[in-house]
């Protein structure tokens, strides 16, 4: 609508970041802008801050973390959680599954957020908010006993264990969440097998869901968009599929969404 503004376009909170991995960081908070989020702030650990504000675009907020817990009195409509958050202390880990199980905004878990419910066994604290964006490796720690089994059931098998929504990567990706259909997105190319692109996938994601979409939709239809985009980005004389980066897959998101609300591919 015409009156459109930030406030309803949504405000997106991002866990994530450390000093060895702040590009997870960036490209999640990228996504997010790219997705059409109002307002994004990283909340990233006081060692990785000053590096991560320095690669940002200037639309983006960066906050040094002490306690992620803070998050829990902030005003955001939607979290991300988890991207680049590898090596940071024990007792921040304790706190960031303190805000996972606390939380009821709708939030999507990725990379070491899910590492570090797969290695505490603490998946009972996944609800109906939660939206996980596994890969294979990272689905196996969560749900070992459903490593072995056919892609499609064992998604539906842990959707209806957890309450949450799933978002399994892969070829092609899945989601599903306990008594919704199962979708199996149908856009990409072997030219996102490279690291960031699931960074880049969960911050589109927060956007959609700061903008009131449904879990499960946001999903769906951000590995929709982060997929078209990539294949737009291929059409560059430049690319190929062994030199696709994220950040070309970044530019390109505007026009997949423009592809989706014309129905062309």
């Amino acid at each position: 609508p015409f009156d459109f503004h930030k406030g309803k376009a949504g405000r997106v909170g991002i866990l994530a970041g450390s000093p060895a991995y702040t590009g997870a960081a960036v490209l999640a908070a990228t996504g997010a802008l790219r997705g059409g989020a109002g307002l994004i702030t990283i909340h990233t650990p006081p060692e990785a801050a000053e590096c991560i504000s320095s690669k940002c675009p200037p639309e983006i907020i960066v906050r040094a973390c002490t306690d992620p817990r803070e998050l829990l009195d902030l005003h955001y409509d939607s979290l991300v959680i988890g991207c680049g958050l590898q090596g940071t202390r024990p007792s921040f880990h304790d706190q960031v599954l303190e805000l996972i199980s606390k939380t009821d905004l709708p939030t999507v878990i990725d990379a070491e957020a899910l590492n570090l419910i797969a290695s505490t066994g603490m998946t009972g604290i996944l609800k109906s908010n939660h939206l996980l964006t596994p890969h294979p490796g990272e689905f196996k720690g969560l749900a070992p006993d459903l490593a072995d089994s056919p892609r499609e059931s064992a998604a539906r098998e842990f959707a209806d264990r957890t309450g949450a929504t799933l978002l399994l990567k892969g070829c092609r990706t899945i989601v599903t969440r306990a008594g919704s259909p199962l979708w199996m997105n149908a856009t990409g190319t072997p030219g996102m097998a490279t690291g960031g692109q699931g960074d880049l996938l969960s911050g589109v994601i927060g956007a959609l869901l700061a903008r009131k979409h449904p879990l499960p939709n946001a999903a769906s239809l951000g590995a929709w968009v982060c997929g078209r985009a990539a294949e737009r980005a291929l059409h560059a004389s430049h690319l190929s599929v062994e030199s696709l980066p994220p950040s070309d897959v970044l530019e390109n998101v505007g026009g997949a969404f423009r592809d989706w609300a014309r129905q062309t591919r």
